[in-house]
Protein backbone atom coordinates (compact mmCIF):
# COMPACT_ATOMS: atom_id res chain seq x y z
CA UNK A 1 0.00 0.00 0.00
CA UNK A 2 1.06 3.59 -0.96
CA UNK A 3 -0.01 6.35 0.43
CA UNK A 4 1.25 9.76 -0.51
CA UNK A 5 -0.29 13.73 -1.15
CA UNK A 6 -1.05 14.96 -4.40
CA UNK A 7 -2.92 18.09 -5.19
CA UNK A 8 -4.45 19.09 -1.53
CA UNK A 9 -5.54 15.09 -1.30
CA UNK A 10 -4.44 12.36 0.29
CA UNK A 11 -4.15 9.45 -2.44
CA UNK A 12 -3.93 5.69 -1.22
CA UNK A 13 -2.49 2.87 -4.01
CA UNK A 14 -3.21 -0.19 -3.11
CA UNK A 15 -3.05 -2.60 -6.03
CA UNK A 16 -5.61 -1.82 -8.32
CA UNK A 17 -7.69 0.48 -6.01
CA UNK A 18 -7.07 3.83 -5.48
CA UNK A 19 -8.75 6.03 -3.13
CA UNK A 20 -8.83 9.87 -2.37
CA UNK A 21 -9.26 11.72 0.77
CA UNK A 22 -9.45 15.13 0.64
CA UNK A 23 -10.62 18.16 2.85
CA UNK A 24 -14.26 19.10 1.74
CA UNK A 25 -15.16 22.36 3.07
CA UNK A 26 -14.69 22.98 6.50
CA UNK A 27 -15.41 20.22 9.28
CA UNK A 28 -15.88 17.43 6.59
CA UNK A 29 -13.66 15.14 3.78
CA UNK A 30 -14.74 14.08 0.48
CA UNK A 31 -13.46 10.02 0.09
CA UNK A 32 -13.73 8.64 -3.84
CA UNK A 33 -12.41 5.43 -4.75
CA UNK A 34 -11.80 3.18 -8.07
CA UNK A 35 -10.55 0.05 -9.34
CA UNK A 36 -10.13 1.73 -12.77
CA UNK A 37 -6.48 3.33 -14.00
CA UNK A 38 -7.55 6.79 -13.15
CA UNK A 39 -9.99 8.53 -11.16
CA UNK A 40 -12.86 9.71 -12.82
CA UNK A 41 -12.28 13.01 -13.88
CA UNK A 42 -16.30 13.94 -13.20
CA UNK A 43 -17.23 15.37 -9.96
CA UNK A 44 -20.91 13.65 -9.90
CA UNK A 45 -21.39 14.29 -6.45
CA UNK A 46 -20.59 17.10 -4.05
CA UNK A 47 -20.50 19.53 -7.12
CA UNK A 48 -20.87 22.65 -5.51
CA UNK A 49 -18.91 24.82 -4.62
CA UNK A 50 -16.59 24.52 -0.62
CA UNK A 51 -14.38 26.62 0.99
CA UNK A 52 -10.71 25.35 0.22
CA UNK A 53 -9.17 23.75 3.85
CA UNK A 54 -5.52 22.61 3.61
CA UNK A 55 -4.70 18.78 4.53
CA UNK A 56 -3.00 18.46 7.59
CA UNK A 57 -1.59 14.67 7.47
CA UNK A 58 0.56 13.40 10.17
CA UNK A 59 2.17 9.70 9.56
CA UNK A 60 3.71 7.29 12.77
CA UNK A 61 5.79 4.38 12.73
CA UNK A 62 3.64 1.92 15.05
CA UNK A 63 4.42 -1.84 16.00
CA UNK A 64 2.34 -4.43 14.23
CA UNK A 65 3.92 -7.33 15.89
CA UNK A 66 1.37 -9.48 16.94
CA UNK A 67 0.86 -9.79 20.77
CA UNK A 68 1.37 -13.80 20.99
CA UNK A 69 4.96 -13.20 20.05
CA UNK A 70 7.73 -13.25 23.26
CA UNK A 71 11.64 -12.87 23.29
CA UNK A 72 13.20 -14.85 20.24
CA UNK A 73 10.49 -14.87 18.64
CA UNK A 74 9.33 -11.35 19.28
CA UNK A 75 12.73 -9.80 17.41
CA UNK A 76 12.36 -12.42 14.32
CA UNK A 77 8.42 -11.56 13.56
CA UNK A 78 8.43 -7.83 14.41
CA UNK A 79 6.81 -5.85 12.16
CA UNK A 80 6.08 -2.37 11.80
CA UNK A 81 3.73 -0.16 9.66
CA UNK A 82 2.46 3.69 9.33
CA UNK A 83 -0.88 5.12 10.88
CA UNK A 84 -1.30 8.35 8.73
CA UNK A 85 -3.72 10.90 10.88
CA UNK A 86 -5.45 13.62 8.64
CA UNK A 87 -7.71 16.29 10.34
CA UNK A 88 -9.46 18.94 8.75
CA UNK A 89 -10.93 21.12 11.43
CA UNK A 90 -13.57 19.13 13.78
CA UNK A 91 -13.66 15.34 11.85
CA UNK A 92 -10.11 13.51 11.94
CA UNK A 93 -9.45 10.15 9.54
CA UNK A 94 -6.71 7.95 10.80
CA UNK A 95 -5.50 5.39 8.24
CA UNK A 96 -4.60 2.19 9.63
CA UNK A 97 -1.71 0.26 8.19
CA UNK A 98 -3.64 -1.87 6.32
CA UNK A 99 -5.37 0.94 5.09
CA UNK A 100 -8.47 0.75 7.60
CA UNK A 101 -10.21 4.51 7.46
CA UNK A 102 -11.82 5.42 11.39
CA UNK A 103 -13.35 8.74 11.60
CA UNK A 104 -13.64 10.43 14.96
CA UNK A 105 -15.22 13.41 16.09
CA UNK A 106 -13.20 16.60 17.51
CA UNK A 107 -13.96 14.81 20.72
CA UNK A 108 -11.91 11.65 19.43
CA UNK A 109 -15.54 9.55 19.71
CA UNK A 110 -15.43 7.25 17.11
CA UNK A 111 -18.16 8.33 14.18
CA UNK A 112 -17.37 5.53 11.77
CA UNK A 113 -15.02 3.03 10.44
CA UNK A 114 -14.58 0.47 7.37
CA UNK A 115 -14.49 -3.28 8.34
CA UNK A 116 -13.55 -5.13 5.66
CA UNK A 117 -11.55 -8.93 5.02
CA UNK A 118 -8.36 -9.77 3.10
CA UNK A 119 -5.82 -12.12 2.97
CA UNK A 120 -3.28 -10.11 3.72
CA UNK A 121 -2.63 -11.59 7.13
CA UNK A 122 -4.01 -14.88 7.63
CA UNK A 123 -3.18 -15.64 11.42
CA UNK A 124 -6.89 -14.13 12.40
CA UNK A 125 -10.27 -14.33 10.77
CA UNK A 126 -9.77 -13.80 6.62
CA UNK A 127 -11.72 -14.41 3.69
CA UNK A 128 -11.44 -17.76 2.29
CA UNK A 129 -10.67 -16.34 -1.54
CA UNK A 130 -8.22 -13.19 -2.00
CA UNK A 131 -10.88 -10.93 -2.93
CA UNK A 132 -10.85 -8.06 -0.38
CA UNK A 133 -14.17 -7.58 1.37
CA UNK A 134 -14.69 -3.38 1.38
CA UNK A 135 -17.00 -2.10 -0.65
CA UNK A 136 -17.10 -0.58 -3.98
CA UNK A 137 -20.72 1.18 -4.97
CA UNK A 138 -21.43 3.65 -6.68
CA UNK A 139 -23.91 5.85 -4.81
CA UNK A 140 -25.94 8.31 -6.37
CA UNK A 141 -28.02 11.18 -5.53
CA UNK A 142 -32.10 10.73 -6.03
CA UNK A 143 -33.11 13.58 -3.43
CA UNK A 144 -32.62 15.29 -0.88
CA UNK A 145 -33.81 13.16 1.72
CA UNK A 146 -32.80 9.67 -0.42
CA UNK A 147 -30.17 8.09 -1.53
CA UNK A 148 -29.79 4.84 -3.76
CA UNK A 149 -26.99 2.39 -4.27
CA UNK A 150 -26.24 1.29 -7.84
CA UNK A 151 -24.56 -2.01 -7.91
CA UNK A 152 -22.55 -3.16 -10.43
CA UNK A 153 -24.19 -6.17 -12.63
CA UNK A 154 -21.29 -8.66 -12.11
CA UNK A 155 -18.52 -8.45 -9.62
CA UNK A 156 -16.06 -9.10 -12.72
CA UNK A 157 -17.23 -5.49 -13.91
CA UNK A 158 -15.99 -2.57 -13.34
CA UNK A 159 -17.24 0.04 -10.92
CA UNK A 160 -17.73 3.54 -10.77
CA UNK A 161 -15.92 5.63 -8.22
CA UNK A 162 -17.55 6.10 -4.64
CA UNK A 163 -18.25 9.55 -3.20
CA UNK A 164 -19.12 10.23 0.33
CA UNK A 165 -19.36 13.87 2.48
CA UNK A 166 -18.67 12.69 6.20
CA UNK A 167 -18.74 15.65 8.30
CA UNK A 168 -18.09 15.93 11.87
CA UNK A 169 -21.06 14.77 13.08
CA UNK A 170 -23.17 12.79 10.58
CA UNK A 171 -22.48 10.47 7.47
CA UNK A 172 -24.06 11.95 4.49
CA UNK A 173 -24.11 9.42 0.73
CA UNK A 174 -24.46 11.55 -1.95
Amino acid sequence: MRVYEENNRLVIADGTLTLWLEPWGENSFRVRMTKEAQMDAHDWALTEEVKMCPLQVECKEVDTTDPWYKGEEFAKYHQTGKVYTVKNGKITAVISPEGWISYYNQKGELLTEEYWRNRNRINRYCVPLRIDARAKLAVTRLSADVAKVMVPPSTTSTVSPVSTRLTGSTRQNV
